[in-house]
């Protein structure tokens, strides 16, 4: 047994990773998402914000020939994105790591797809244990009665990739603690597709299977979830509160009824805050209901939840100056456009050549109405200020309209990494990000959320 298979076995450890597996990070660092374009195309990527929250990060090529565009994730641990396709009437994901401050992944857009083109050796090898998943496989639920065939298959895939990753770093040398994350990922993995069990129908616990006490073990411990960031995290904590409910004769099936059956363990922690609120985002379609599901699980949350703000960040000072052109061609500041009494702002980046953006026109109009106490600013990225006179006027969009004149050296632009349009920006009169990327108008959750936000501010 050669070194590196010694290491890796010292890092694995036993079935269950004890505390001491938590990956030591950095309170906070930023990732990027680089994407080549060779032709007109959208990528999307989903992952778990901060608060484990689902989140996504979009890109959007609407230009012919070569484009290179670039988004910034700030992350407060090593994060997992996935990036999901259909191939032939299946859905495929893949599945990428940020693993340190300042990590880049890399990606090329062409008529053949997208492929991951970066040169770090650790996305590298997790992309050769992984390989593409078949979304629809990993869905479905196995019944308890099945249980006891499917988890020896689960258990020999495991054997697989953890050899895979044995075999990979002997050739492809990388450090300690990269090595720890995509062994974290493979039990996360591992997890969530031995815990996706349907417990509905079954009435006592009436299995002899020893693999069921893996459910009691994980139970147990907490850090192997909290250690990097995945979406496989909150789908085997949905599983935990199932197994609970299960055990507790529960016959709800809604999961924020089912909470209260989850370990204590795992109440107060950011990752029970986030599945909670992705089930509400899913569920809940009116801000009075959401309130009531807020104040009954408060006692199972760290914080009482603003709908919309985790953390009122105040923008940066160097963006105060940036300039914008008014349709009298006068200069106009960016902290002259947050003066005023309406304390919610909503800014739409757009341009008169984007289909999309004058796609959300027509529902954005109708809003600016209903939400009459909400100031909304359109700042355009035309060149040709004609062109954007003109569709301003075709638009009837004259009010709280701007353009600016350049865009490469706008400071706006820079802060919030405006390399795709349309985007939508919340904000205070005070300078407070609630949004930096908010839904758009056409998706009903703009609606929805604004109602939360404006509630915390009248």
């Amino acid at each position: 047994m050669n070194y590196i298979t010694l290491m890796l076995l010292f890092i694995t450890g036993s079935f269950m990773p004890d505390n001491s597996r938590k990956i030591s990070v950095q309170k906070e660092f930023d990732i990027y998402i680089q994407v080549n374009f060779k032709n007109r195309n959208a990528v999307i990527f989903s992952y778990l914000d901060n608060n484990y929250r689902n989140a996504t990060v979009k890109f959007v090529n609407n230009k012919q020939g070569d484009t290179i565009l670039i988004k910034k994730i700030t992350a407060d641990k090593p994060t997992v994105f996935t990036r999901s396709e259909f191939i032939n009437t299946r859905s495929i994901s893949q599945q990428f790591i940020g693993f340190n401050n300042g990590d880049t992944i890399m990606f090329e857009s062409n008529n053949s797809g997208l492929s991951y083109i970066g040169k770090d050796k650790r996305n590298y090898i997790v992309n050769q244990i992984f390989g593409k998943i078949d979304i629809g496989l990993m869905d479905r639920k196995i019944s308890i009665h099945e249980f006891a065939d499917q988890q020896t298959a689960i258990e020999n895939e495991r054997s697989k990739q953890v050899k895979a990753l044995t075999n990979l770093i002997s050739i492809y040398p990388i450090d300690t603690c990269s090595i720890k994350t995509i062994t974290t990922l493979i039990d996360l993995y591992y997890y969530d597709k031995l815990f996706n069990i349907n417990f509905s129908g079954e009435k006592t616990k009436n299995w002899k299977n020893p693999y069921f006490n893996k459910f009691d073990r994980l139970d147990k411990k907490t850090k192997i979830l909290s250690s990097i960031s995945s979406r496989h995290t909150i789908s085997i904590l949905y599983e935990l509160i199932n197994y609970g409910a299960y055990l507790n004769k529960s016959k709800k099936t809604d999961i924020l009824e089912n909470v209260k059956y989850l370990n204590p363990r795992f109440h107060k922690t950011r990752y029970l805050d986030g599945l909670i609120l992705n089930v509400m985002d899913y569920q809940i379609k009116t801000n009075d209901e959401r309130k009531r599901v807020l104040a009954k699980l408060k006692d199972y949350m760290i914080n009482d939840f603003d709908p919309i703000n985790y953390s009122k960040k105040l923008i940066g000072n160097e963006v105060y100056n940036s300039s914008f052109i008014s349709f009298n061609k006068k200069q106009v500041s960016f902290k002259d456009l947050l003066k005023g009494e309406r304390k919610i702002i909503v800014i739409d980046f757009w341009a008169s050549w984007c289909v999309p953006c004058v796609a959300e026109i027509p529902k954005l109009k109708s809003l600016t109405k209903k939400f009459n106490n909400i100031k909304f600013i359109s700042i355009s990225l035309d060149k040709d200020s004609s062109k954007w006179v003109e569709a301003c006027d075709k638009y009837n969009m004259r009010f709280d309209s701007y353009r600016i004149s350049n865009v490469s050296n706008n400071e706006l632009i820079k802060y919030f990494g405006i390399r795709s349009i349309p985007r939508f920006i919340l904000i205070t009169n005070k300078g407070e990000i609630l949004s930096d990327d908010f839904f758009k108008p056409s998706q009903p959750k703009f609606e929805i959320d604004l109602e939360r936000i404006m509630d915390t501010y009248r």
